[in-house]
């Protein structure tokens, strides 16, 4: 199973254009390497969203699918670059739960909590 563009918007060539357009324009695209920021709004974890059919779907997500099409629904789409607002594709990939574990330690950003050092036995 996977999600996908067609599903997502529905057959009608003319809305899938529509909701396209209305897509990108909330992205301020820059040069290809460079990270292209939502502009519209963002939901509590700072994650750009989008309003698809009375539902949000994560901007990343929705600029996933727009330039390739689907995305497994076993996966995450991924940054490369580490930034929440980011819509770049070249930017974006699939990858599980554990993978973006491992990509948040490779790159020191994951939480990893005080620990009270009493409670550990440790006086």
């Amino acid at each position: 199973m996977f999600c996908d563009i067609m599903i997502l918007m529905g057959r009608n060539r003319h809305s899938y254009n529509e909701r396209a357009i209305g897509f990108w324009s909330k992205v301020d695209i820059k040069g290809p390497n460079d990270c292209w920021f939502w502009k519209g709004k963002t939901n509590i974890s700072g994650y750009g969203i989008f309003g698809l059919d009375g539902k949000n779907i994560g901007a990343h997500r929705m600029a996933y699918i727009l330039s390739y099409g689907y995305i497994d629904d076993k996966l995450f789409v991924l940054h490369s670059c580490d930034s929440r607002l980011c819509c770049n594709p070249a930017h974006l990939r699939q990858g599980t739960h554990i993978d973006n574990v491992h990509d948040a330690l490779d790159k020191d950003r994951y939480y990893h909590g005080h620990r009270n050092e009493t409670q550990l036995g440790h006086e």
